[in-house]
């Protein structure tokens, strides 16, 4: 007796979120990634160089060459990032990625600004696409970039992982690669990241609590390596 085929990998993850309770999501939401990485710009090998964060978004859904499936949506120069106890460059774009974000989310044009504030202009509140709308799907970074712009813990550190409490809890060391290893068991799922009530000044959570409170955002780490992704 033949055994019917398993459905899609993507389709078995996708129906596992909220996204599942939007209606004609197979046909109508788009999944995106949110790729972030630091490239050289100025003094290319110099002592004097200089590094921007880039941070790009595209499609899952599409093929193609790189420059016709990303989109550059923020870049800034890293040694212009304030980072002081009460203000931070990445807070500020971060916001504004999220209410971007938001909007395609509900696929509806936004009747608010990022800052909370009305808008008056013809069409606010109609469909964005047509009756399409988009799920941030995978947020895409090296382990470098995800410590510097996410603030995800330090990958030289012992408390190396921003998917489990390896290195924060007896016996869970991050040097145990056996199949049976004891933090398998703890990878955070989303109840168990929030409940480690981290605040907002984590940049990490910030994105994942404050995006993940509509459920559209699953952050894809399981190619994460110390040369990138």
């Amino acid at each position: 007796m033949s055994t019917p085929a398993p459905p899609p990998v993507s389709l078995g993850l996708f129906i596992c979120l909220q996204v599942r309770n939007r209606a004609d999501f197979q046909s109508r939401c788009i999944p995106l990634k949110l790729h972030g990485d630091g490239t050289p710009v100025t003094g290319l090998g110099k002592q004097w160089g200089k590094m921007v964060d880039i941070f790009s978004i595209g499609s899952l859904l599409i093929c193609g060459p790189t420059i016709l499936r990303n989109l550059m949506l923020f870049m800034c120069f890293q040694h212009l990032v304030c980072r002081d106890n009460d203000w931070c460059t990445y807070d500020t774009a971060y916001r504004m990625f999220i209410w971007s974000f938001r909007c395609m989310w509900t696929g509806k044009k936004p009747k608010y600004d990022w800052n909370g504030e009305e808008m008056f202009y013809p069409g606010a509140g109609d469909d964005l696409c047509g009756g399409f709308f988009f799920a941030l799907w995978a947020l895409l970074c090296d382990l470098e970039h995800g410590y510097t712009c996410y603030d995800f813990p330090n990958p030289t550190a012992n408390a190396c992982c921003p998917c489990c409490p390896v290195g924060l809890l007896p016996n869970l060391m991050w040097w145990d690669f056996r199949p049976a290893a004891a933090w398998i068991d703890h990878i955070y799922n989303v109840q168990s990241w929030l409940a480690r009530g981290l605040n907002a000044s984590y940049m990490g959570a910030y994105i994942v609590i404050k995006v993940f409170s509509f459920g559209s955002v699953v952050i894809h780490v399981f190619s994460l390596k110390p040369l990138g992704i």
